[in-house]
């Protein structure tokens, strides 16, 4: 259960850097 906990919130870490460069790549800079 520990690991399983541990996988969704690194799974969910990475998804959400993923799509933070994503989204300032995507973005013109302020």
């Amino acid at each position: 259960l520990i690991v399983t906990i541990g996988n969704v919130i690194g799974g969910g870490v990475l998804v959400a850097l993923v799509y933070w460069l994503v989204y300032r790549k995507s973005s013109p800079p302020a």
